[in-house]
């Protein structure tokens, strides 16, 4: 934008950035942008040789600096936008997941319907990235987060000769695994009835 404008769209794009991603260090660069430009054309309206030289090498100067200023933090505002579009997904998914487990508590029937924990189905209802244990195959319980293929075939085999686990910590302890190994998956996990 400072560039394309010469210089006159430097104060806009720093504000707007300052406003749109809550960033207000960036209205001290906007407001010297602006002084500059007030400057340059009050030179160049006097109308003498040297101020009008002077208002434009400020003119040309401001768009050549302000776009090179653009540039350096267009990526720290691009990380930014990043970091909050996948804070939202994260929110999104546990909030969807708080959903599916009312929904199985409520109506298992329909949860088993809806195939709730259950993405090898594909039935197109998101629920927030649940793995029902007692249910998904095994190729689905080896994707999990300290679940590998061995595991995942004593699951398998265990739930086959018990009639399911009821939780997390059963699983455990049934499999005789060390209590933090399923930590980062246990809130994914979901232990519906056969």
């Amino acid at each position: 934008m400072p560039l394309v404008s010469i210089g006159i769209g430097a104060a806009p794009a720093f504000v707007y950035v300052a406003v749109k991603y809550k960033r207000p260090k960036f209205l001290v660069p906007a407001l010297a942008y602006l002084v500059v430009m007030i400057s340059a054309v009050a030179l160049v309206a006097l109308g003498y040789a040297l101020s009008v030289g002077i208002g434009i090498a400020l003119i040309l100067g401001s768009a050549g600096i302000a776009s090179a200023h653009a540039l350096a933090v267009r990526g720290d505002v691009a990380i930014e936008r990043d970091f909050d579009s996948q804070v939202t997904a994260a929110r999104d998914r546990l909030r969807r997941r708080t959903e599916a487990r009312k929904l199985v508590a409520g109506h298992p029937e329909l949860a088993r319907e809806l195939g709730i924990g259950r993405p090898d189905l594909h039935g197109g209802f998101d629920d927030g990235g649940l793995v029902d244990v007692n249910h998904s195959p095994m190729e689905v319980l080896a994707e999990l987060p300290g679940v590998d293929a061995g595991i995942a075939r004593r699951i398998v085999t265990t739930r086959t000769e018990i009639g399911g686990f009821s939780s997390v910590d059963e699983m455990s302890v049934t499999l005789d695994l060390p209590p933090a190994q399923l930590d980062a998956v246990s809130d994914r996990l979901l232990f519906l009835n056969a």
